[in-house]
Protein backbone atom coordinates (compact mmCIF):
# COMPACT_ATOMS: atom_id res chain seq x y z
CA UNK A 1 0.00 0.00 0.00
CA UNK A 2 1.42 3.34 -0.69
CA UNK A 3 0.34 6.42 1.53
CA UNK A 4 1.02 9.82 1.83
CA UNK A 5 2.35 11.58 5.31
CA UNK A 6 2.90 15.65 5.53
CA UNK A 7 5.44 16.61 8.52
CA UNK A 8 4.89 19.65 10.32
CA UNK A 9 4.41 21.01 7.03
CA UNK A 10 8.02 21.16 5.96
CA UNK A 11 8.16 17.42 4.94
CA UNK A 12 5.86 15.11 2.34
CA UNK A 13 6.39 11.50 1.83
CA UNK A 14 4.75 9.91 -1.20
CA UNK A 15 6.01 6.74 -3.19
CA UNK A 16 8.42 5.84 -0.67
CA UNK A 17 10.27 8.98 -0.67
CA UNK A 18 11.03 12.01 1.93
CA UNK A 19 11.55 15.16 0.52
CA UNK A 20 10.87 19.21 1.80
CA UNK A 21 8.00 21.30 0.68
CA UNK A 22 8.89 24.19 -1.38
CA UNK A 23 5.06 24.92 -2.08
CA UNK A 24 1.90 24.32 -0.52
CA UNK A 25 -1.48 25.13 -1.88
CA UNK A 26 -4.83 24.42 -1.17
CA UNK A 27 -7.81 25.02 -3.44
CA UNK A 28 -11.67 24.17 -2.72
CA UNK A 29 -11.43 20.67 -4.00
CA UNK A 30 -7.53 19.75 -4.48
CA UNK A 31 -4.32 20.28 -2.60
CA UNK A 32 -1.07 21.30 -4.71
CA UNK A 33 2.56 20.45 -2.88
CA UNK A 34 5.74 21.66 -4.98
CA UNK A 35 8.77 19.39 -3.84
CA UNK A 36 12.66 20.41 -5.60
CA UNK A 37 11.70 17.17 -7.88
CA UNK A 38 7.97 17.04 -8.52
CA UNK A 39 4.43 18.60 -8.12
CA UNK A 40 2.06 16.35 -6.18
CA UNK A 41 -1.75 17.08 -6.54
CA UNK A 42 -4.28 15.70 -4.15
CA UNK A 43 -8.01 15.29 -3.50
CA UNK A 44 -9.89 14.84 -0.23
CA UNK A 45 -12.45 12.69 -0.44
CA UNK A 46 -14.38 11.73 2.94
CA UNK A 47 -11.91 9.42 4.79
CA UNK A 48 -9.81 9.27 1.93
CA UNK A 49 -7.19 10.62 -0.63
CA UNK A 50 -6.87 10.47 -4.12
CA UNK A 51 -3.23 11.07 -5.75
CA UNK A 52 -2.41 10.54 -9.10
CA UNK A 53 -5.49 8.71 -9.44
CA UNK A 54 -4.36 6.48 -6.65
CA UNK A 55 -6.76 5.99 -3.69
CA UNK A 56 -5.24 6.04 -0.18
CA UNK A 57 -6.93 5.47 2.77
CA UNK A 58 -6.75 8.39 5.43
CA UNK A 59 -5.89 5.62 7.93
CA UNK A 60 -3.80 2.60 8.19
CA UNK A 61 -6.25 -1.11 8.01
CA UNK A 62 -3.51 -3.73 8.81
CA UNK A 63 -6.22 -6.49 8.21
CA UNK A 64 -7.42 -5.05 4.47
CA UNK A 65 -3.23 -4.94 3.07
CA UNK A 66 -1.97 -7.24 0.41
CA UNK A 67 1.30 -8.91 0.62
CA UNK A 68 3.95 -7.12 -1.54
CA UNK A 69 6.13 -9.33 -3.96
CA UNK A 70 9.83 -9.24 -2.31
CA UNK A 71 12.47 -11.39 -3.00
CA UNK A 72 15.68 -12.10 -1.28
CA UNK A 73 18.45 -10.65 -2.44
CA UNK A 74 22.04 -12.37 -2.41
CA UNK A 75 25.22 -9.73 -2.93
CA UNK A 76 26.44 -6.68 -0.87
CA UNK A 77 25.28 -3.42 -1.02
CA UNK A 78 23.31 -0.80 1.24
CA UNK A 79 19.78 -0.07 2.25
CA UNK A 80 18.26 3.02 3.82
CA UNK A 81 16.35 3.48 6.29
CA UNK A 82 14.27 6.59 7.07
CA UNK A 83 11.07 8.27 8.61
CA UNK A 84 10.16 9.68 11.17
CA UNK A 85 8.25 9.34 15.04
CA UNK A 86 5.57 12.29 15.05
CA UNK A 87 5.29 12.12 19.14
CA UNK A 88 8.44 11.85 21.23
CA UNK A 89 7.39 10.74 25.36
CA UNK A 90 9.68 13.19 27.50
CA UNK A 91 11.47 10.10 28.53
CA UNK A 92 13.18 9.19 25.17
CA UNK A 93 13.50 12.93 23.84
CA UNK A 94 16.90 12.81 22.11
CA UNK A 95 18.15 9.75 22.21
CA UNK A 96 19.37 8.42 18.78
CA UNK A 97 17.57 5.58 16.78
CA UNK A 98 20.10 2.67 16.65
CA UNK A 99 20.08 -0.15 14.34
CA UNK A 100 22.19 -3.70 14.74
CA UNK A 101 23.51 -5.39 11.55
CA UNK A 102 25.15 -8.56 11.38
CA UNK A 103 28.35 -9.33 9.14
CA UNK A 104 27.75 -12.63 6.84
CA UNK A 105 31.12 -13.87 6.52
CA UNK A 106 32.91 -12.57 10.47
CA UNK A 107 30.07 -13.40 12.25
CA UNK A 108 30.11 -9.85 13.70
CA UNK A 109 27.84 -7.22 14.61
CA UNK A 110 27.96 -4.04 13.72
CA UNK A 111 25.74 -0.42 15.44
CA UNK A 112 24.61 2.11 13.41
CA UNK A 113 23.19 4.92 15.51
CA UNK A 114 20.68 8.06 13.57
CA UNK A 115 20.25 11.11 15.54
CA UNK A 116 15.98 12.24 15.30
CA UNK A 117 15.77 16.11 14.08
CA UNK A 118 13.00 18.41 15.50
CA UNK A 119 10.50 16.98 13.14
CA UNK A 120 10.92 13.30 14.32
CA UNK A 121 12.69 12.45 11.34
CA UNK A 122 15.72 9.94 10.81
CA UNK A 123 17.33 8.99 7.89
CA UNK A 124 20.37 6.16 7.81
CA UNK A 125 22.22 4.21 5.54
CA UNK A 126 23.12 0.50 6.32
CA UNK A 127 26.17 -1.64 4.56
CA UNK A 128 24.17 -5.40 4.07
CA UNK A 129 25.65 -8.55 2.63
CA UNK A 130 21.90 -9.12 1.38
CA UNK A 131 18.61 -9.35 2.79
CA UNK A 132 18.70 -10.44 6.08
CA UNK A 133 16.94 -9.17 9.33
CA UNK A 134 18.37 -6.35 11.40
CA UNK A 135 17.41 -5.00 14.87
CA UNK A 136 16.26 -1.73 15.60
CA UNK A 137 17.28 -0.49 19.08
CA UNK A 138 14.63 -0.37 22.19
CA UNK A 139 14.97 3.70 22.73
CA UNK A 140 11.94 3.92 21.18
CA UNK A 141 9.89 0.70 21.90
CA UNK A 142 9.70 -1.75 24.68
CA UNK A 143 12.18 -3.91 23.27
CA UNK A 144 14.55 -5.14 20.55
CA UNK A 145 12.70 -5.08 17.18
CA UNK A 146 13.27 -7.20 13.92
CA UNK A 147 13.27 -5.68 10.70
CA UNK A 148 13.98 -7.39 7.41
CA UNK A 149 15.87 -5.05 4.44
CA UNK A 150 17.51 -5.97 1.20
CA UNK A 151 20.45 -4.28 -0.66
CA UNK A 152 19.46 -1.61 -2.44
CA UNK A 153 15.96 -1.18 -1.04
CA UNK A 154 14.44 1.95 0.97
CA UNK A 155 12.30 1.01 4.01
CA UNK A 156 10.35 3.88 5.44
CA UNK A 157 9.20 3.98 8.69
CA UNK A 158 6.36 5.80 10.49
CA UNK A 159 5.74 5.60 14.20
CA UNK A 160 2.68 7.96 15.61
CA UNK A 161 4.02 7.88 19.09
CA UNK A 162 7.00 5.60 20.26
CA UNK A 163 6.30 2.24 21.88
CA UNK A 164 3.27 2.10 20.10
CA UNK A 165 3.39 -0.63 17.37
CA UNK A 166 -0.19 -1.10 17.05
CA UNK A 167 -0.33 1.65 14.57
CA UNK A 168 3.21 1.66 12.72
CA UNK A 169 3.65 2.21 9.23
CA UNK A 170 6.12 0.87 6.72
CA UNK A 171 6.79 1.38 2.92
CA UNK A 172 9.47 -0.29 0.80
CA UNK A 173 9.85 -3.44 -0.89
CA UNK A 174 10.00 -5.65 2.51
CA UNK A 175 7.45 -3.31 3.83
CA UNK A 176 4.55 -6.54 3.83
CA UNK A 177 7.53 -8.71 5.62
CA UNK A 178 8.17 -6.05 8.22
CA UNK A 179 4.61 -5.84 9.14
CA UNK A 180 4.54 -9.48 9.94
CA UNK A 181 7.52 -9.76 11.76
CA UNK A 182 6.15 -6.43 13.79
CA UNK A 183 2.56 -7.93 14.49
CA UNK A 184 2.79 -11.57 15.21
CA UNK A 185 4.26 -11.79 18.63
CA UNK A 186 0.77 -10.27 19.58
CA UNK A 187 -0.35 -13.77 18.64
CA UNK A 188 3.02 -15.72 19.13
CA UNK A 189 3.03 -15.64 22.97
CA UNK A 190 0.05 -18.17 23.34
CA UNK A 191 1.23 -21.07 21.31
CA UNK A 192 5.25 -21.15 23.20
CA UNK A 193 5.91 -22.68 26.30
CA UNK A 194 6.32 -20.63 29.11
CA UNK A 195 9.55 -19.33 30.04
CA UNK A 196 9.16 -21.55 33.54
CA UNK A 197 8.90 -24.45 31.43
CA UNK A 198 11.65 -23.72 29.11
CA UNK A 199 13.87 -23.76 32.35
CA UNK A 200 12.49 -26.46 33.88
CA UNK A 201 13.09 -28.93 30.60
CA UNK A 202 16.63 -28.16 31.07
CA UNK A 203 16.99 -30.48 34.00
CA UNK A 204 15.50 -33.51 31.93
CA UNK A 205 17.70 -36.15 30.43
CA UNK A 206 19.17 -35.29 26.84
CA UNK A 207 16.74 -37.50 25.28
CA UNK A 208 13.71 -36.06 26.60
CA UNK A 209 15.26 -32.76 26.10
CA UNK A 210 15.42 -33.83 22.32
CA UNK A 211 12.10 -34.35 22.40
CA UNK A 212 11.19 -31.21 24.19
CA UNK A 213 12.46 -28.68 21.79
CA UNK A 214 10.91 -30.92 18.79
CA UNK A 215 7.55 -30.53 20.00
CA UNK A 216 8.46 -27.01 20.63
CA UNK A 217 9.68 -26.72 16.83
CA UNK A 218 6.49 -28.29 15.83
CA UNK A 219 4.41 -25.25 17.43
CA UNK A 220 5.75 -22.96 16.06
CA UNK A 221 4.93 -24.70 12.55
CA UNK A 222 1.09 -24.60 13.59
CA UNK A 223 1.63 -20.84 14.66
CA UNK A 224 3.32 -19.97 11.58
CA UNK A 225 0.53 -21.42 9.21
CA UNK A 226 -2.36 -20.10 11.70
CA UNK A 227 -1.08 -16.70 11.84
CA UNK A 228 -0.50 -16.93 7.71
CA UNK A 229 -4.14 -17.95 7.32
CA UNK A 230 -4.95 -15.08 9.45
CA UNK A 231 -2.99 -12.24 7.84
CA UNK A 232 -2.20 -13.48 4.28
CA UNK A 233 1.57 -13.48 5.26
CA UNK A 234 4.11 -12.77 2.46
CA UNK A 235 6.87 -15.20 1.32
CA UNK A 236 9.70 -13.85 2.56
CA UNK A 237 8.24 -13.58 5.99
CA UNK A 238 7.22 -17.54 5.70
CA UNK A 239 10.96 -17.82 4.98
CA UNK A 240 12.50 -15.75 7.40
CA UNK A 241 10.25 -17.35 9.79
CA UNK A 242 11.25 -21.24 8.82
CA UNK A 243 15.25 -20.53 9.22
CA UNK A 244 14.88 -18.81 12.59
CA UNK A 245 12.63 -21.78 13.74
CA UNK A 246 15.43 -24.39 12.87
CA UNK A 247 18.17 -22.20 13.80
CA UNK A 248 16.62 -22.05 17.23
CA UNK A 249 15.48 -25.79 17.67
CA UNK A 250 19.04 -26.10 17.01
CA UNK A 251 20.54 -22.87 19.02
CA UNK A 252 18.55 -24.38 22.36
CA UNK A 253 20.38 -28.28 21.53
CA UNK A 254 23.56 -26.81 21.33
CA UNK A 255 23.31 -24.45 24.29
CA UNK A 256 22.02 -27.55 26.37
CA UNK A 257 25.14 -29.57 25.48
CA UNK A 258 27.72 -26.14 25.81
CA UNK A 259 25.88 -25.11 29.71
CA UNK A 260 25.74 -28.84 30.78
CA UNK A 261 29.60 -29.06 29.94
CA UNK A 262 30.68 -25.69 31.17
CA UNK A 263 28.56 -24.87 33.75
CA UNK A 264 27.42 -28.08 35.34
CA UNK A 265 23.80 -27.89 35.04
CA UNK A 266 21.67 -31.38 35.94
CA UNK A 267 23.63 -33.88 36.50
CA UNK A 268 27.20 -32.98 34.37
CA UNK A 269 28.11 -36.49 33.25
CA UNK A 270 24.46 -37.07 31.40
CA UNK A 271 26.18 -35.16 28.42
CA UNK A 272 29.11 -36.84 26.77
CA UNK A 273 31.53 -35.32 24.40
CA UNK A 274 29.80 -37.38 21.71
CA UNK A 275 26.45 -36.42 22.06
CA UNK A 276 27.90 -32.61 22.24
CA UNK A 277 29.69 -32.88 18.82
CA UNK A 278 26.40 -35.28 17.76
CA UNK A 279 24.46 -32.11 18.04
CA UNK A 280 26.96 -29.85 16.22
CA UNK A 281 26.86 -32.58 12.91
CA UNK A 282 23.22 -32.14 12.98
CA UNK A 283 22.74 -28.80 12.72
CA UNK A 284 25.36 -28.02 9.97
CA UNK A 285 23.93 -30.57 8.20
CA UNK A 286 20.23 -29.90 8.84
CA UNK A 287 20.67 -26.55 6.59
CA UNK A 288 19.84 -27.53 2.53
CA UNK A 289 23.11 -26.91 0.59
CA UNK A 290 20.86 -24.96 -1.66
CA UNK A 291 18.94 -22.77 0.22
CA UNK A 292 19.28 -19.04 1.09
CA UNK A 293 16.60 -19.59 3.84
CA UNK A 294 18.83 -19.26 6.49
CA UNK A 295 21.00 -16.19 5.09
CA UNK A 296 18.00 -14.30 6.05
CA UNK A 297 18.54 -14.84 10.11
CA UNK A 298 21.00 -13.31 11.97
CA UNK A 299 21.13 -15.94 14.28
CA UNK A 300 22.11 -18.05 12.06
CA UNK A 301 25.27 -16.61 11.37
CA UNK A 302 25.79 -16.08 15.80
CA UNK A 303 25.12 -20.06 15.82
CA UNK A 304 28.13 -20.14 13.82
CA UNK A 305 30.19 -17.53 15.39
CA UNK A 306 28.88 -19.56 19.07
CA UNK A 307 30.15 -22.91 17.25
CA UNK A 308 33.82 -21.44 16.55
CA UNK A 309 34.20 -20.32 19.64
CA UNK A 310 32.82 -23.26 21.98
CA UNK A 311 35.19 -25.52 19.90
CA UNK A 312 38.07 -24.14 21.61
CA UNK A 313 36.48 -24.90 25.28
CA UNK A 314 36.91 -28.82 25.17
CA UNK A 315 36.41 -31.13 27.58
CA UNK A 316 38.71 -32.43 30.02
CA UNK A 317 39.05 -35.61 27.64
CA UNK A 318 39.61 -33.48 25.08
CA UNK A 319 42.32 -31.61 26.82
CA UNK A 320 43.98 -35.30 28.12
CA UNK A 321 44.18 -36.06 24.36
CA UNK A 322 46.16 -32.74 23.73
CA UNK A 323 48.43 -33.74 26.39
CA UNK A 324 48.95 -37.06 25.56
CA UNK A 325 49.88 -35.74 21.61
CA UNK A 326 52.14 -33.40 22.94
CA UNK A 327 53.87 -35.98 25.20
CA UNK A 328 54.42 -37.73 21.66
CA UNK A 329 55.45 -34.76 20.12
CA UNK A 330 58.28 -34.36 22.39
CA UNK A 331 59.64 -37.42 22.43
CA UNK A 332 60.27 -37.57 19.40
CA UNK A 333 62.91 -34.69 19.42
CA UNK A 334 65.19 -37.18 20.89
CA UNK A 335 68.09 -34.53 20.36
CA UNK A 336 66.85 -32.00 22.48
CA UNK A 337 66.15 -34.01 26.00
CA UNK A 338 67.79 -36.32 28.19
CA UNK A 339 67.58 -39.83 28.98
CA UNK A 340 66.14 -38.76 32.30
CA UNK A 341 63.55 -36.42 30.78
CA UNK A 342 62.37 -39.13 27.97
CA UNK A 343 61.84 -41.82 31.31
CA UNK A 344 59.94 -38.77 33.15
CA UNK A 345 57.45 -38.53 29.71
CA UNK A 346 57.20 -41.97 29.36
CA UNK A 347 55.28 -41.60 32.86
CA UNK A 348 52.43 -39.80 31.41
CA UNK A 349 52.32 -40.95 28.06
CA UNK A 350 49.40 -42.89 28.07
CA UNK A 351 46.94 -40.92 30.34
CA UNK A 352 48.56 -37.23 29.47
CA UNK A 353 49.92 -35.06 32.19
CA UNK A 354 47.91 -32.57 34.60
CA UNK A 355 50.39 -30.15 35.79
CA UNK A 356 48.73 -28.88 39.31
CA UNK A 357 48.54 -32.76 40.13
CA UNK A 358 52.19 -32.98 40.31
CA UNK A 359 54.64 -32.66 43.08
CA UNK A 360 57.11 -30.24 43.38
CA UNK A 361 59.61 -31.92 41.63
CA UNK A 362 57.99 -33.22 38.90
CA UNK A 363 57.11 -29.45 38.11
CA UNK A 364 60.22 -28.13 38.04
CA UNK A 365 61.06 -31.54 35.40
CA UNK A 366 57.71 -30.37 33.33
CA UNK A 367 59.00 -26.61 33.35
CA UNK A 368 62.47 -27.11 32.55
CA UNK A 369 61.29 -29.27 29.31
CA UNK A 370 58.83 -26.89 28.41
CA UNK A 371 61.33 -24.20 28.40
CA UNK A 372 63.64 -25.79 26.79
CA UNK A 373 61.19 -26.77 23.71
CA UNK A 374 59.54 -23.52 24.36
CA UNK A 375 59.14 -22.41 20.45
CA UNK A 376 58.55 -26.13 18.78
CA UNK A 377 56.20 -26.78 21.15
CA UNK A 378 54.22 -23.50 21.23
CA UNK A 379 53.77 -24.13 17.53
CA UNK A 380 53.11 -27.28 17.72
CA UNK A 381 50.04 -26.39 20.10
CA UNK A 382 48.85 -23.77 17.86
CA UNK A 383 48.84 -26.61 15.20
CA UNK A 384 47.50 -29.43 16.70
CA UNK A 385 44.49 -27.09 17.92
CA UNK A 386 43.81 -25.72 14.82
CA UNK A 387 43.92 -29.17 12.85
CA UNK A 388 41.77 -30.71 15.50
CA UNK A 389 39.45 -28.14 14.90
CA UNK A 390 39.73 -28.64 10.90
CA UNK A 391 38.96 -32.34 11.49
CA UNK A 392 35.67 -31.98 13.53
CA UNK A 393 34.05 -30.19 11.13
CA UNK A 394 34.77 -32.42 8.28
CA UNK A 395 32.83 -34.87 9.53
CA UNK A 396 30.39 -32.68 8.38
CA UNK A 397 28.30 -33.31 4.96
CA UNK A 398 27.21 -29.97 4.48
CA UNK A 399 30.09 -27.60 3.07
CA UNK A 400 27.54 -24.56 2.92
CA UNK A 401 28.07 -24.18 6.99
CA UNK A 402 31.26 -25.93 7.21
CA UNK A 403 32.61 -23.56 4.77
CA UNK A 404 31.24 -20.31 6.43
CA UNK A 405 32.84 -21.96 9.98
CA UNK A 406 36.10 -22.33 8.51
CA UNK A 407 36.28 -19.10 7.21
CA UNK A 408 35.40 -17.62 10.36
CA UNK A 409 37.79 -19.90 12.37
CA UNK A 410 40.60 -18.56 10.41
CA UNK A 411 39.83 -14.74 10.42
CA UNK A 412 39.37 -15.05 14.19
CA UNK A 413 42.53 -17.11 15.04
CA UNK A 414 45.01 -16.33 12.49
CA UNK A 415 44.04 -12.89 11.21
CA UNK A 416 42.58 -10.92 13.60
CA UNK A 417 45.32 -11.58 16.63
CA UNK A 418 48.21 -11.75 13.64
CA UNK A 419 49.45 -14.83 14.21
CA UNK A 420 51.87 -14.92 12.36
CA UNK A 421 53.87 -18.37 13.21
CA UNK A 422 50.58 -20.47 11.75
CA UNK A 423 49.35 -17.55 9.31
CA UNK A 424 51.21 -19.23 5.83
CA UNK A 425 50.47 -22.90 6.98
CA UNK A 426 47.03 -22.12 8.12
CA UNK A 427 46.03 -20.21 4.63
CA UNK A 428 47.47 -23.33 2.62
CA UNK A 429 45.38 -25.93 4.18
CA UNK A 430 42.05 -24.02 5.18
CA UNK A 431 41.82 -22.67 1.51
CA UNK A 432 42.38 -25.74 -0.21
CA UNK A 433 39.60 -27.02 2.10
CA UNK A 434 36.84 -24.79 1.68
CA UNK A 435 34.82 -25.05 -1.46
CA UNK A 436 32.87 -21.64 -1.87
CA UNK A 437 35.06 -19.57 -4.28
CA UNK A 438 33.64 -16.42 -2.38
CA UNK A 439 35.14 -17.73 1.14
CA UNK A 440 38.14 -18.43 -0.54
CA UNK A 441 38.56 -15.08 -1.63
CA UNK A 442 38.04 -13.48 1.44
CA UNK A 443 40.67 -15.75 2.92
CA UNK A 444 43.08 -14.58 0.29
CA UNK A 445 42.48 -10.90 0.34
CA UNK A 446 43.06 -11.40 4.26
CA UNK A 447 46.15 -13.67 3.80
CA UNK A 448 47.98 -11.06 1.54
CA UNK A 449 47.18 -7.92 3.63
CA UNK A 450 48.41 -9.31 6.54
CA UNK A 451 51.51 -10.55 5.22
CA UNK A 452 52.68 -7.02 3.84
CA UNK A 453 51.87 -5.82 7.48
CA UNK A 454 54.14 -8.99 8.84
CA UNK A 455 57.11 -7.16 6.50
CA UNK A 456 56.33 -3.93 8.06
CA UNK A 457 56.58 -5.38 11.76
CA UNK A 458 59.45 -7.34 10.65
CA UNK A 459 61.90 -4.35 10.55
CA UNK A 460 60.92 -2.75 14.03
CA UNK A 461 60.81 -5.94 16.28
CA UNK A 462 61.53 -4.90 19.86
CA UNK A 463 64.25 -6.24 22.11
CA UNK A 464 62.51 -8.90 24.26
CA UNK A 465 61.98 -8.28 27.83
CA UNK A 466 62.60 -11.57 30.14
CA UNK A 467 63.20 -12.51 33.61
CA UNK A 468 65.18 -15.47 34.48
CA UNK A 469 63.90 -17.52 38.15
CA UNK A 470 60.72 -18.39 39.32
CA UNK A 471 57.36 -17.11 39.18
CA UNK A 472 57.18 -15.82 42.53
CA UNK A 473 61.12 -14.07 42.20
CA UNK A 474 59.51 -12.11 39.04
CA UNK A 475 56.72 -11.12 41.44
CA UNK A 476 58.90 -10.07 44.50
CA UNK A 477 61.17 -8.05 41.77
CA UNK A 478 58.11 -5.97 40.38
CA UNK A 479 56.91 -5.08 43.91
CA UNK A 480 60.59 -3.67 44.89
CA UNK A 481 61.03 -1.95 41.70
CA UNK A 482 57.52 0.11 41.84
CA UNK A 483 57.84 0.46 45.85
CA UNK A 484 55.57 3.50 46.69
CA UNK A 485 53.60 3.24 43.57
CA UNK A 486 49.96 1.79 43.02
CA UNK A 487 50.97 -0.95 40.55
CA UNK A 488 48.31 -2.80 38.01
CA UNK A 489 49.39 -6.57 37.05
CA UNK A 490 47.58 -7.56 33.99
CA UNK A 491 47.88 -11.33 32.80
CA UNK A 492 46.96 -11.10 29.06
CA UNK A 493 47.82 -13.26 26.12
CA UNK A 494 48.52 -12.47 22.12
CA UNK A 495 45.37 -14.91 21.47
CA UNK A 496 43.11 -13.50 23.66
CA UNK A 497 40.97 -10.77 22.28
CA UNK A 498 39.44 -9.35 25.49
CA UNK A 499 43.22 -8.25 26.53
CA UNK A 500 43.66 -6.70 23.44
CA UNK A 501 40.32 -4.80 23.17
CA UNK A 502 41.45 -3.75 27.62
CA UNK A 503 44.41 -2.05 25.92
CA UNK A 504 42.64 0.44 24.15
CA UNK A 505 39.95 0.86 27.17
CA UNK A 506 43.06 1.58 29.60
CA UNK A 507 44.15 4.59 27.90
CA UNK A 508 41.92 6.68 29.65
CA UNK A 509 42.98 6.16 32.81
CA UNK A 510 46.27 6.21 31.91
CA UNK A 511 46.17 9.86 31.29
CA UNK A 512 43.90 10.58 34.01
CA UNK A 513 46.21 8.45 36.49
CA UNK A 514 49.73 9.06 35.35
CA UNK A 515 51.17 7.87 38.93
CA UNK A 516 49.64 4.50 38.30
CA UNK A 517 52.23 1.85 37.33
CA UNK A 518 51.20 -1.00 34.74
CA UNK A 519 52.83 -3.98 34.62
CA UNK A 520 51.83 -6.26 31.87
CA UNK A 521 52.64 -10.17 32.11
CA UNK A 522 52.38 -11.97 28.72
CA UNK A 523 51.48 -15.74 29.40
CA UNK A 524 51.11 -18.79 26.79
CA UNK A 525 52.33 -16.71 23.78
CA UNK A 526 55.45 -16.71 21.28
CA UNK A 527 58.11 -14.51 21.03
CA UNK A 528 57.07 -13.16 17.59
CA UNK A 529 53.27 -12.93 18.23
CA UNK A 530 54.06 -10.69 21.87
CA UNK A 531 56.43 -8.48 19.88
CA UNK A 532 54.18 -8.16 17.28
CA UNK A 533 50.96 -7.40 19.35
CA UNK A 534 53.23 -5.07 21.54
CA UNK A 535 54.11 -2.81 18.25
CA UNK A 536 50.30 -2.77 16.79
CA UNK A 537 48.77 -2.14 20.46
CA UNK A 538 51.60 0.09 22.27
CA UNK A 539 50.25 -0.17 25.75
CA UNK A 540 52.44 1.69 27.98
CA UNK A 541 53.77 0.17 30.91
CA UNK A 542 56.73 -2.34 31.83
CA UNK A 543 56.15 -6.10 29.99
CA UNK A 544 57.60 -9.51 30.55
CA UNK A 545 57.10 -12.13 28.46
CA UNK A 546 56.49 -15.21 30.76
CA UNK A 547 58.19 -18.79 30.60
CA UNK A 548 56.28 -21.38 31.04
CA UNK A 549 57.17 -22.33 34.86
CA UNK A 550 56.47 -18.98 35.38
CA UNK A 551 53.15 -18.79 34.09
CA UNK A 552 52.29 -22.00 35.43
CA UNK A 553 53.28 -20.61 39.16
CA UNK A 554 52.15 -17.41 39.01
CA UNK A 555 48.50 -18.93 37.51
CA UNK A 556 47.88 -21.45 40.20
CA UNK A 557 49.03 -19.65 42.81
CA UNK A 558 47.04 -16.47 42.34
CA UNK A 559 44.43 -18.92 41.56
CA UNK A 560 44.20 -17.10 37.64
CA UNK A 561 41.22 -18.94 35.16
CA UNK A 562 40.45 -16.56 32.63
CA UNK A 563 42.14 -13.51 30.60
CA UNK A 564 42.61 -10.48 30.94
CA UNK A 565 43.30 -10.86 34.96
CA UNK A 566 44.51 -8.00 37.04
CA UNK A 567 45.85 -7.91 40.56
CA UNK A 568 47.00 -4.53 42.49
CA UNK A 569 50.05 -4.02 44.57
CA UNK A 570 49.61 -0.97 46.68
CA UNK A 571 52.78 1.60 47.71
CA UNK A 572 53.55 -0.75 50.65
CA UNK A 573 53.70 -3.50 48.75
CA UNK A 574 50.34 -5.47 49.62
CA UNK A 575 49.10 -7.24 46.98
CA UNK A 576 45.27 -7.16 46.51
CA UNK A 577 43.24 -9.75 44.01
CA UNK A 578 39.46 -9.52 42.92
CA UNK A 579 39.67 -5.65 42.20
CA UNK A 580 37.78 -3.82 40.04
CA UNK A 581 38.82 -3.96 36.53
CA UNK A 582 41.06 -0.90 34.89
CA UNK A 583 38.41 -0.66 32.32
CA UNK A 584 35.75 0.25 34.70
CA UNK A 585 37.81 3.26 35.47
CA UNK A 586 35.39 5.70 37.62
CA UNK A 587 34.69 2.42 39.99
CA UNK A 588 38.49 1.19 39.68
CA UNK A 589 39.49 4.97 40.80
CA UNK A 590 36.87 4.95 43.98
CA UNK A 591 38.73 1.63 44.73
CA UNK A 592 42.29 3.30 44.60
CA UNK A 593 41.22 6.23 46.62
CA UNK A 594 40.03 3.73 49.07
CA UNK A 595 43.83 2.42 49.65
CA UNK A 596 44.95 5.73 51.24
Amino acid sequence: MDWLLKIDEDLIFWKNKIEPILRFEKYSQTCRIKTPTRVIEFIHSNNSIIIDGVLLTKNFQKDSRLPKKSSQVIKNGTAVIQGYIEQVDSARAGLPLTFYTMDFILGTQHEYATDIDSSGYFHIVLEINGTQNIYLGAEYFNDIRQLIISPGDTLTINMPMSGEIENIHFAGNNSSANYDIFYMNEMQSTYIPSAKEQARALKLEPIQYVDFRRAFRATQEKFLKDYCNQSNCSELFKKWFFANTEINYFTKLLNFSWESMNYGIGNDKRLTGDLRNEFEIQFIDSINENSKAYELSASYFALINGLANHFLNRSEEDFKKYRQSEIRYILTNELLITEEEKSFLRRFKDNGIVISSLNQSDKEKWWSIEDKLANDLQKYRHKSSYESFLSHFLEAKNSKTRDLLLTQFFYRNIIELEDFERMEWAYEKTSSIIENPDYIEHIKEWYESTKNQKKQIDSLMLSTMKFDGDGQSLFGHIINYNRGLVTIIDFWATWCKPCLTDFEAQRQLKEEASKIKFVYLCVNSSERNWNTTLIKYNPLGDHYLLSARQSHELQEFYNIRSFPSYLLIDKKGKIHQNIPSPTSRIEFLKYVEGLN
